[in-house]
């Protein structure tokens, strides 16, 4: 006969065991969309000051060896570059633990760059692979070892936050992935106007980045009232979502009325519909969240399309921001979706490409398959307001 003792232990280690996994199946929010601010691009000069130095951290999604990294460098006239453009030394190093996060000087692998002006979306790659655990942070450190980088350099380019704020994306903590820069030398600080365009790639296919490249501003800036709409429009793949919210980046002009959204499917059969007062947007660009009445799920497969409006006399203004993959970017960005805007008669395709997204995700509360593409929400959503 069993010991009663051990069945007692086993009845209790199991009840502890079912608790953890209830527990581990409870999923922190997480986004699915377009979770990223973006007011156009913002150049760092390699050089330029003495002891400058540029540095992309972020957290590894994945466990395996990367040899080489994509990266924006841009070198036309506006002060972008001088001279012959210099050097680019970039070094993978660790994260060095404390609570700021910085570089801790223990290079894993480099790559030196001669002749960066040969090419703006340059691939660096490694003088050995490196090496990454999934869920440590890591940096991309660069700086210019010309022997006058006061006078020879060139810029990288990273994703505008007109913001200039903590807290830079919706969809990534500060932690997670972040431009440090030591702007004349001396101590590390976060550089709040920038977020790094990169694509990381691993031996094994893998990679992970950040993928988009610009805002379209000027020639993508619609605003709309009456007739005249903005969507979202998308076929969910890689398992189904229940999601609870939708978010959108845009800002008002004058007294518009409130701002109309509607989820539908993809033949135009209304899933729900609803407004967000016009005094939770600002004058600036922010974004606003809309909270379904119920859980909505977005099945796997399907296309649905999320509709922004407003009633005709003052609009509503928004702008897409542009997929990098027709350059190489390839990792980070939303490929089920894109941005499509009416004016009344038909929708349209901003220049006819799917390479353009409007500022616009859900928070979803569970999911069976969640897109790992994208990096992991931080918790706690919210409105975000611009200066």
């Amino acid at each position: 006969m069993p010991n009663k003792k051990i069945l007692s232990l086993f009845s209790i280690a199991f009840f502890f065991f079912a608790v953890l996994s209830v527990f581990s199946t409870c999923e922190a929010a997480s986004v699915y969309g377009c979770p990223w601010n973006s007011d156009g691009l913002a150049n760092l000069e390699i050089g330029k000051s003495s002891g400058r130095a540029i540095s992309y951290r972020f957290r590894a999604e994945h466990t395996g060896t990367a040899d080489r990294v994509l990266i924006y460098l841009v070198f036309g006239s506006g002060g972008y570059y001088a001279g012959n453009g210099g050097q680019i030394l970039m070094q993978v190093q660790t994260d060095d633990g404390s609570s700021s996060h910085n570089p801790s000087g223990t290079v894993l692998g480099e790559s030196l760059v001669t002749n960066p002006m040969a090419q703006w979306n340059r691939t660096f790659v490694f003088n050995k692979p490196v090496a990454f655990e999934q869920g440590k942070l890591y940096h991309l450190v660069f700086t210019n070892p010309h022997s006058d980088p006061i006078s020879n350099y060139v810029s990288i380019d990273d994703l505008h936050n007109s913001r200039n704020q903590a807290n830079m994306q919706p969809g990534v903590s500060d932690t997670d992935l972040a431009v440090i820069w030591k702007p004349s030398g001396g101590s590390w600080a976060v550089n709040y106007k920038h977020t790094p365009i990169y694509c990381l790639q691993f031996t094994d296919g893998f990679k992970q980045g950040q993928g988009y490249m610009d805002a379209k501003i000027s020639s993508g800036s619609i605003s709309f009232s009456g007739n005249s709409k903005v969507r979202m429009s998308f076929t969910v793949s890689g398992g189904s979502r229940t999601v609870t919210e939708v978010s959108v980046r845009l800002r008002k002009n004058g007294t518009p009325g409130n701002l109309g959204v509607r989820l539908e499917t993809g033949s135009g059969t209304v899933v729900e519909e609803g407004s967000i007062p016009s005094s939770a947007v600002s004058t600036s660009m922010n974004w606003v969240t809309y909270k379904f009445t119920t859980p909505r799920v977005l099945e796997s497969g399907k296309g649905y399309n999320v509709v922004f409006s407003a009633p005709a006399g003052d609009s509503y203004t928004t702008y897409p921001i542009q997929k990098g993959r027709s350059y190489g970017w390839t990792a980070g960005t939303f490929t089920d979706g894109r941005y499509e805007y009416t004016t009344g008669s038909s929708w349209q395709k901003f220049q006819g490409s799917d390479d353009y997204d409007l500022q616009c995700y859900f928070t979803v509360s569970s999911s069976d398959n969640p897109d790992t593409s994208r990096p992991a929400a931080p918790t706690g959503l919210r409105i975000v307001t611009a200066d």
